[in-house]
């Protein structure tokens, strides 16, 4: 049996430390800012692709040309 005075630590490096408040509260802001820009781009994706299966199975909302026509065309162009 070895002494407790001479024993090593079961770890070899030193114990993890903790983030500051500070970056934690930073890492916080960036991983809702990704999900804030990842949802408004699925919002505009899923607003895009309702548009074009509005516009392929011919349903007028609005007397007219719809006002979204110009921008459709300049994507799929």
């Amino acid at each position: 049996m070895v002494p407790a005075s001479i024993r090593q630590p079961l770890h070899a490096t030193p114990p993890f430390r903790q983030p500051s408040p500070a970056g934690r509260s930073r890492r916080r802001l960036f991983r809702r800012l990704v999900w804030g820009i990842t949802f408004a781009v699925l919002l505009a994706v899923a607003g895009s692709a309702l548009y074009l299966v509005k516009s392929a199975l011919g349903i007028d909302l609005l007397n007219g040309h719809s006002p979204l026509h110009g921008l459709l065309y300049s994507f799929v162009r």
